[in-house]
């Protein structure tokens, strides 16, 4: 994009005038961004893909509504005209604050007691929120078998993992009557910011729709996965934190080993997908869910939660 097309997306802000931009390399089939600098500061500007803006439009009401209730959320700007999104030359364009904390890869116990706090909070606050059906589980088991699909000639350890999640993903099936929020899809570290061991921001609101909070927390687990084990202390830490905003049902308590399991293959699901055959960037990367898989055996007795007496 070039400078002339930004100045002109700005024309729809108060901000005054475009003083430089840097554009944010990323994958082809992602939307484009840039931080954009201006008379008033520094933003982050987005553009959306038309299948994108689609599923993400969803999302720009339910940003003003976690604004209101003082949820950490990335603020948007809205345009002269009160707009969250805009329209230039037939593309959609949103506006954001500028956030300039890295994501915290390598979380400390305090760190991830809050990550989990901050994923309660979220859900505690949507249980009535009205959003699109967001489908995690149906989306994902497509994606995986996909995955398998093009996974048919890999190495004996890749498809053995195939293999395990295959037999496992019925057992993933949240059952009817769980309790169900809105669902941020990504809620990990990559998409949270910490500022001194505390709940800053939490961006990247695409993929948001209304699901069983249980998908929601099976990504966030996975922060607890450090190199090829699962730290238990870590693990703990993330429940400790979500529960002290929401409690844990007495199912999502004994299936935590599955919910943990569930957020493993997305990523590696998403690198199979046939955007990413058509750009060249599938790649097979189990090594998440073996680690899962690896530690299934005596789970729960690692855990060390009090579960529910039957």
């Amino acid at each position: 994009m070039t400078r002339a097309a930004i100045a002109k997306i700005l024309r729809h802000y108060d901000l005054g005038a475009l003083l430089s931009y840097q554009s944010i390399k990323r994958g082809d089939d992602l939307q484009s961004c840039f931080i954009v600098q201006t008379a008033k500061g520094k933003f982050f500007l987005k553009q959306y893909l038309p299948f994108k803006y689609r599923h993400a439009k969803w999302g720009f009401g339910l940003m003003i509504y976690l604004q209101k209730k003082n949820y950490p959320v990335a603020n948007v700007i809205t345009s002269k005209r009160g707009e969250v999104c805009v329209t230039c030359d037939k593309n959609h364009f949103t506006l954001w604050e500028y956030i300039k904390e890295n994501e915290t890869p390598k979380l400390t116990r305090r760190q991830a007691i809050e990550l989990g706090r901050g994923l309660g909070w979220l859900h505690r606050i949507t249980k009535d929120f009205k959003i699109r059906p967001a489908a995690n589980y149906t989306r994902c088991r497509a994606l995986f078998q996909k995955a398998a699909g093009y996974a048919r000639h890999s190495s004996k350890h890749t498809m053995g993992v195939m293999e395990y999640l295959k037999n496992k993903f019925s057992a993933l099936k949240v059952p009817v009557g769980q309790p169900r929020a809105v669902c941020h899809g990504e809620y990990s570290t990559e998409h949270v910011r910490l500022r001194n061991g505390k709940l800053f921001k939490v961006i990247d609101w695409d993929g948001a729709g209304r699901d069983p909070m249980f998908y929601d927390l099976g990504l966030t687990l996975t922060a607890a996965i450090q190199g090829r084990r699962i730290e238990f202390r870590l693990l703990r830490a993330i429940i400790k934190g979500y529960e002290n905003e929401r409690k844990l049902t007495a199912w999502e308590k004994e299936h935590l080993f599955e919910c943990l399991l569930f957020g493993a293959p997305k990523y590696f699901c998403w690198g199979n997908d046939d955007d990413a055959v058509k750009y060249g960037q599938r790649e097979i990367d189990t090594e998440l869910t073996k680690t899962v898989m690896n530690g299934e055996a005596g789970f729960y007795k690692r855990l060390r939660l009090t579960l529910p007496t039957p």
